[in-house]
């Protein structure tokens, strides 16, 4: 690889991911002299890596991983080794242990092992480097020093062992070492040094002695030490400055004696230190600074003596130091200053007065010099224009948490080169119009944590501004112009915004980055966060924890969100738009911006005129609007055109006039019509829903629907309409969707339906229908789903038969197909038009299909009434009763005999082989707010119980992106047995309800009962809908307060195979292949990943529920993993309330329509989430 670099003489490797270095890996390079590898990961290095590089001097392996290195005894040349920051355990690791006197290295002189692992220095280290005159051996964890090791090193002038476990050191260690320099001991556990120690090092320098409990006789080790520049003694015990000392070290440069115990000095102390330039007496307890202490110090730069107890300076106290450049005398009791303290002391750069007491401050008029004040953490109230008089060189000034309430003109006026300004925390509550006179460099102001309400007129001038710190004051408007277009960061989080004027940040060419977290925002026009065109990257905004509200202003951001905006290059970056919540028109309570859809985002108004209307100052103006009287009208932006009318439950007997023409959605429902007039809505073209359910219609009027030509949906449900005329409908090509259910509907002309050619769905359940005109259902059974069950159809031969064949022949698209049945006799009886039996006799053309029918109850009374007449005897009477007891007690009993002997008295094996194809022996459905109850109780002991049933749980098994309402429909399908567990909250929940719709809906498909209720406890049958009312009354129910509860569930529950056992003894969770019936459109669903997309708020855990600290104080919305109501936050703003939509006849989705990805249409205000 080097072989064409013949020459060089350095190498250095940094931030390559070296692993290896083989053999003769730096071949070629001859001459090299110097070779580093820096910040790699050597796991490996060949013995003979570095035998090609005969002129080798200076090797090194800095923060590389090296735990070992070859023996480089051949390497005569190498002079340092330097491996630092590494893995190396002990001094035999580092590859300069050879074992032959010729294999020594007779020119090494410098050993660096810092930051590694070692714990012992050995003898043979001495005896084999007497040459050496560099070893530093500190941050390692050496406890030992083997005795003669470092006197066995004449030469050495540097030693350095601080910061490792030394406990002990002797006093003739280092004897031999006459010619030391620099000696480091510091931080490490030794209880104090022996004397002595250095009586024969007279040439130190540097001596480092920090941190190992030293008292005050360590003073007299120093006397001797006449050429020391460099004393660090912090953190020992020191209480007082031996001045006899100081006389004998003249030639100090550095003392450190911080975080020590002394309390005094006098002005005779540092007499003789006439070329010292750093002095640190911080962290002390010294109370008074004698007068001219200093003055003999002529070279001092920098004075450091914070953390004391000082509460005065006297004037003369730097007189004499004319060189000095930093002064720091925070966090002490200083309440003031002598006038013309720092008079002698021109040359100062950095003075630091923090964390004191004052309340006012000395004159600064002559420190031209002066860089950095920081006058933070005091008390000073008043500021003033000679306050920082003479500052002229000034650049940066800290006045933060003081109690300065009122910036005057002109106060900073003469520090024209200030950069950095720093006066938060204040309680400031105005700044004059010209309180920032003159400057012009100035490019950091924080007035973060003040009082400020505006300040329109101030900033403006600060044409070098790019940061600014507004932060947590009560600003309420911000305005156009009110910025200077140089600023780069804007923080205004925590105030009280509720006002940002369009085009605030248009001009502003370098902007990166502006917080408006924490505000009063309720609506965030387009035009108030709009950017240049030009600027990249886009700066960031940060928007959320505001009260905003999504209406018809906010919809730009919604379209943002969802990547269908234009004009994109005029909009920020909006960084926190999962954390974004806000209200709407059917959500009073914050809600996760994202879940919001866009029909949403509406407004309300009582009258409203058309962009570029001509005539809204007429009333007969068609483009403007007025809302009804008792009506709430909502409007859309114009890109979505949606426009509701809200009319409902208002006991109106009458259609309102002057309904909107542009109106979309029409909600007129829960009111008191009676009957619905010709034309009553001939200029409603626009309208795609009507809602007219639960307003007491009696009659419909041909013509009643006339204008109504966009129509989509129509709503008729729950009222008393008896019958349907031919002529009900005309004009409704569009028609996609009719509700007629639950009416008393009992008679539907020919041709009031079959004409509706775009009709999907047809809802005449729970009528008093006893014929339909059959081509007229045909016709429509092509194209729609319809639902006829709860009817009191007609047993007539002429009908039935025909009937019984369009329902057999179409039974995909009647959704009740199996419970649409005939009665005769009032109603006394009733068949299924699918039994067999109907359909046998129909097939035979039989003309008394009626007679014999009802022969069959007769017939069974009889027999019982003579069987009752013939058992008189006791013995015969006592097997009855006992036949009677098995009977009514047979449910108990088939229970008891599985749970005893596993015995099933009815096993379908049919259902059986069809059930091997299902990968789930049941799915659980239930309301978010029973989680605990699935959680702690019911899935544990189904799931890990003696029968070790597998669930498909939401929280768990639900798969990634997937559409809700078709995850439901597949987990029914792929299950078993289907649980619901029936509670107040079970019914409260739309989802809920349409899980019980998908279980009947596969119960009357298959013919096979699969659904398993459990009743939590007693509930209000009154809440209950018409089809959960019939499987109460119908179906055995289980329920939770029930003694016999577990063993009637695990009866009711499939049988399971064996579990497959792991080696280690743990169930192997399989996934058994589904049947392909099982697997269209559906990914597969997991056991481990949860689906972030259907949840408010990502889960920690599979078990987290809304009691879990894992909870956002912040989050309202659900983080079970269930899809549920969300619930309020405190305190939500109160918005304009609406009701929601009506509730929509509850049917199931038409099987295998994969487009169907919604529940069915609601107007309840619980909005289902996933």
């Amino acid at each position: 690889m080097f072989k064409i670099l013949p020459k060089l003489l350095v190498l250095k490797i940094e931030n390559c991911q070296i692993s290896q270095i083989p053999e003769l890996a730096f071949s070629g390079l001859n001459k090299l002299e110097e070779l580093t590898i820096k910040y790699s990961s050597i796991s490996l290095i060949h013995e003979n890596s570095f035998s090609s590089l005969p002129r080798l001097r200076l090797l090194e392996f800095i923060s590389s991983g090296v735990r070992h290195l070859p023996k480089l005894c051949s390497v005569k040349t190498l002079r340092t080794l330097n491996v630092s920051h590494n893995f190396i355990t002990s001094y035999d690791k580092t590859g300069v242990k050879c074992d032959n006197d010729n294999d020594q290295l007779p020119n090494f002189e410098v050993l660096d092992v810092s930051y590694n692992l070692i714990e012992t220095i050995p003898l043979w280290l001495g005896n084999s480097f007497p040459k050496l005159k560099r070893l530093t051996s500190s941050d390692n964890v050496v406890s030992r020093i083997d005795s003669g090791t470092i006197n066995n090193l004449p030469e050495l002038m540097w030693l350095d062992l601080g910061n490792n476990s030394l406990t002990s050191i002797d006093s003739g260690m280092m004897s031999n070492c006459s010619g030391l320099v620099v000696l480091s001991l510091g931080d490490n556990p030794v209880q104090n040094l022996p004397a002595g120690l250095m009586s024969n090092h007279s040439k130190l320098v540097h001596l480092y002695l920090n941190n190992l409990s030293l008292h005050d006789d360590i003073w007299s080790e120093f006397l001797t030490l006449k050429r020391l520049e460099y004393l660090h003694l912090r953190s020992n015990l020191l209480t007082f400055v031996n001045s006899s000392v100081m006389e004998r070290i003249p030639l100090l440069k550095e003392l450190d004696l911080s975080n020590n115990f002394i309390t005094q000095f006098n002005i005779f102390t540092f007499k003789d230190q006439y070329m010292l330039k750093l002095l640190n007496l911080s962290n002390n307890a010294i109370q008074v600074v004698p007068k001219q202490a200093f003055k003999l110090i002529h070279s001092l730069k920098e004075l450091d003596m914070s953390r004391n107890n000082l509460t005065s300076f006297s004037k003369s106290a730097f007189k004499g130091l004319r060189k000095l450049k930093s002064v720091d005398l925070s966090q002490n009791k200083l309440k003031g200053f002598s006038i013309g303290v720092f008079n002698e002391v021109s040359t100062l750069q950095k003075l630091n007065l923090s964390h004191n007491i004052l309340t006012k401050l000395p004159g600064f008029h002559e420190m031209h010099s002066l860089d950095v004040l920081d006058l933070s953490t005091n008390h000073l109230a008043i500021i003033d224009i000679s306050t920082f008089f003479g500052l002229t060189g000034l650049v940066e000034l800290d006045l933060f948490n003081n109690k300065i309430e009122y910036i005057p003109h002109g106060v900073f006026q003469h520090c024209q080169q200030l950069e950095r300004l720093n006066l938060a925390d204040n309680g400031i509550r105005q700044i004059s119009a010209g309180g920032f006179l003159n400057l012009k460099k100035l490019n950091y102001l924080n007035l973060g944590q003040n009082n400020l309400a505006e300040t329109v007129t101030v900033l403006s001038s600060l044409n070098s501004l790019t940061n600014l710190i507004l932060k947590e004051n009560s600003v309420t408007k911000i305005y156009r112009g009110q910025f200077p277009d140089a600023i780069q960061t804007l923080d205004l989080s925590y105030n009280k915004i509720t006002y940002m004027a369009p085009f605030t940040f248009r001009t502003m060419k370098n902007l990166k980055s502006v917080r408006l977290e924490f505000n009063k925002l309720t609506s965030l026009q387009m035009q108030s966060v709009e950017i240049p065109r030009d600027v990249h990257p886009k700066p960031l905004f940060y928007i959320s924890a505001n009260p905003l509200q999504c209406d018809c202003s906010l919809s730009w951001l919604k379209e943002l969100a969802e990547s269908d905006a234009a004009n994109v290059d005029l909009y920020p970056n909006i960084v926190d738009l999962q954390l974004l919540r806000c209200t709407s028109v059917y959500n009073s309570s914050p809600k996760f911006f994202k879940y919001v859809p866009r029909s949403d985002f509406l407004c309300s108004y009582r009258e409203k005129c058309e962009y570029n209307c001509p005539c809204c100052g007429t009333k007969t103006c068609a483009c403007r609007y007025e809302c009804p009287a008792g009506c709430q009208c909502l409007i859309s932006d114009d890109k979505t055109n949606i426009h509701k009318v809200h009319c409902e439950n208002q006991n109106m007997t009458s259609v309102p006039v002057a309904i909107p023409y542009a109106v979309t959605d029409l909600m007129l429902d829960g009111n008191n019509f009676t009957t619905l007039p010709p034309d009553v809505f001939k200029d409603l073209e626009n309208v795609k829903r009507l809602y007219l359910n639960n307003s007491n219609i009696h009659a419909l009027q041909n013509a009643s629907f006339i204008g109504l030509n966009n129509v989509e949906e129509l709503y008729l449900n729950n009222n008393n309409i008896t019958v349907i005329p031919s002529l009900s409908f005309p004009e409704l090509g569009k028609l996609q969707t009719l509700y007629l259910n639950n009416n008393d509907i009992h008679r539907i002309e020919d041709e009031s339906l079959g004409h509706l050619e775009s009709l999907r769905i047809l809802a005449l359940d729970n009528n008093m229908l006893e014929v339909i005109p059959l081509n007229d259902l045909k016709q429509l059974l092509k194209n729609s789903h319809v639902s006829l069950a709860q009817n009191p159809w007609s047993c007539d031969f002429n009908f039935v038969c025909s009937f019984v064949d369009l329902l057999t022949s179409h039974s995909k698209m009647i959704m009740d197909s199996s419970d649409v049945k005939c009665t005769w006799d009032d109603d006394a009886y009733s068949i299924s038009l699918l039994d067999d039996e109907v359909q046998m006799q129909c097939s035979s053309n039989k003309t008394d299909f009626i007679n014999s029918t009802i022969e069959q109850p007769q017939t069974k009374g009889r027999d019982v009434h003579i069987a009752a007449l013939v058992t008189i005897s006791v013995a015969t009477g006592i097997i009855f009763g006992v036949l009677i007891l098995i009977y009514w007690k047979r449910d108990l009993i088939q229970v008891w005999c599985f749970i005893k002997y596993g015995w099933r008295v009815h096993n379908n094996t049919d259902d059986d082989d069809d059930d091997t194809k299902r990968p789930f022996d049941a799915f659980l459905s239930y309301s978010n707010r029973d989680e605990l109850f699935v959680i702690n109780e019911l899935a544990p002991r189904l799931e890990h119980g003696e029968k070790k049933y597998k669930l498909c749980l939401h929280y768990r098994d639900f798969p990634i992106g997937a559409c809700i309402a078709e995850t439901i429909v597949r987990s029914v399908e792929c299950s078993k047995r289907t649980v619901m567990l029936i509670s107040d909250h079970f019914l409260q929940s739309e989802w809920c309800r349409y899980e019980f719709q998908t279980a009947h809906h596969q119960v009357l498909t298959e013919k096979k009962n699969r659904l398993i209720l459990i009743l939590l406890h007693d509930i209000d049958h009154n809440k209950l809908d018409s089809q959960l009312k019939l499987y109460f009354k119908t179906r055995t129910y289980l329920k939770y307060n029930d003694p016999w509860f577990w063993d009637k569930l695990y009866y009711a529950m499939p049988d399971t195979c064996l579990p497959v056992l792991e080696r280690n003894g743990t169930i192997k969770r399989e996934r058994l292949p589904m049947d392909d019936r099982f697997q269209r459109n559906i990914s597969q669903l997991s056991d481990q990943i949860l689906n972030e997309d259907m949840y408010e708020v990502p889960l920690t855990n599979h078990y987290q529920t809304i009691e879990s600290p894992g909870n956002s104080e912040y989050t309202y919305g659900s983080s079970s993993g269930h899809y549920e109501e969300v619930h309020p936050c405190p305190n939500p703003t109160v918005i304009t309330r609406i009701n929601p939509p009506p509730p929509v006849p509850k049917h199931p989705p038409p099987p295998r329509s994969s487009s169907i990805c919604k529940p069915p249409p609601s107007r309840t205000s619980s909005v289902c989430k996933l």
